[in-house]
């Protein structure tokens, strides 16, 4: 159960004097508190002090890190429910914020829990996360990819249009133009449009300007003009990145050519790039008229550079009661593009079911590539020994 949690911000004065007051009455009256906020006094009497006066704060745990998110531009992450433990009071929970981080990019950000018991004593943890941007940029160009310009006619730009769905300032930044066409040289002139995010991803797209000769074209001289739609060495994300073949334009003197691809996923002559696995992957283009054929090779690396995310079973905050071995819940490890990678976890400290105290065990999870996830931390209280 959270009280008072909201997505941005915490409870005003009076929700959180009226949810205290609901509680109090609730005890006054014979009824019980909801489930996951009731505390077991007797056993929390060795670490809380009593109530008349109460001067002791809620007792909180948070993970230290909470592994990687997929930026999505502006938005709102919380302290999620698994990354920290219920807040435990003897005297009774008045509230619960959970504070969120406007996350404006990719970077490592920190959200955090607090708490405060009736007698407005509190405490609060934080978690630290790490928000990645593997998304490249797009753009969408304004007009036909290829045009036919008639001799001596202008070539009027008509211009693209760029967006990011990490960096919402992607669709204003500018995209750079290169390239020029001159109407009275008949020819093939290639266009070509840039755009940079602030992650470091390049997106290329090409647009094929033909000028026809002043006489009819009805025949070649040369063979076609193949431009490449994006870049000749593209790089992916194992497990996060998909491929679509950005493709290539080809033309001629007489205009658009038609281009054929080999193992670009979309023809029978290969599977295409395959993102879940790492290894470089190649893509041939071909276009040809009566003159000649003209090739270009594309180099699809897929790589693993994100680690693992590692996430707890059962509560990162326990009580056992001595004179008996503690069972550990377990643990979960996932790689993007390794799959389950919880055979790798390994666990420091221990937990002595036998002897009263305080217990902290450490997780953490290595992918293949020996990429380290988030750390992990469970707390074991051992309580109750009868010697």
């Amino acid at each position: 159960m959270r009280l008072g949690l909201h997505p941005n911000h915490g409870l005003g004065w009076l929700p959180r004097a009226l949810m205290g007051g609901s509680l109090l009455l609730a005890v006054a009256c014979g009824g019980e508190l909801p489930p996951e906020e009731v505390a077991d006094l007797s056993t929390l009497s060795s670490e809380l002090d009593s109530c008349s006066p109460d001067v002791t704060p809620p007792v909180i745990f948070c993970q230290p890190e909470a592994g990687t998110r997929e930026c999505l531009g502006y938005g709102y992450i919380i302290q999620e429910s698994d990354l920290s433990s219920l807040p435990r009071d003897n005297c009774g929970i008045g509230y619960v914020n959970r504070d969120p981080v406007n996350t404006p990019g990719a970077g490592t950000y920190r959200t955090g829990v607090s708490a405060q018991d009736m007698a407005g004593n509190s405490a609060g943890c934080s978690t630290s996360w790490s928000i990645i941007d593997t998304q490249p940029p797009s753009i969408t160009l304004r007009g036909p990819a290829q045009l036919l310009l008639p001799y001596g006619s202008p070539y009027v730009e008509q211009g693209a249009t760029g967006n990011d769905s990490c960096d919402i300032y992607g669709a204003n930044y500018p995209i750079r133009i290169s390239g020029s066409v001159d109407p009275h040289m008949p020819g093939t002139y290639p266009i070509t449009y840039t755009l940079s995010d602030r992650a470091g991803h390049v997106t290329r797209r090409t647009r094929l300007v033909t000028v026809l000769p002043q006489d009819s074209c009805t025949e070649q001289l040369a063979g076609p003009v193949l431009a490449l739609q994006g870049h000749s060495q593209e790089t992916l994300e194992c497990g996060r990145n998909a491929w679509n073949d950005p493709g290539a334009l080809a033309a001629d003197a007489c205009g658009a050519v038609t281009v054929q691809s080999y193992n670009s996923g979309h023809d029978e002559y290969g599977p295409g790039p395959n993102t879940s696995v790492e290894g470089n992957y190649t893509v041939q283009y071909l276009a040809w008229n009566g003159q000649g054929t003209t090739s270009a090779l594309r180099t699809v690396t897929v790589r693993d550079t994100v680690p693992p995310t590692l996430r707890l079973q059962g509560e990162m905050y326990m009580r056992h009661t001595c004179g008996s071995a503690w069972v550990e819940p377990g643990y979960r490890a996932d790689d993007s593009c390794y799959g389950n990678v919880s055979y790798s976890v390994q666990v420091s400290g221990n937990v002595n079911g036998w002897a009263a105290g305080r217990y902290t065990l450490t997780y953490e999870a290595r992918d293949p590539g020996g990429r380290r996830s988030n750390l992990q931390k469970r707390i074991v209280d051992v309580v109750n020994c009868p010697w």
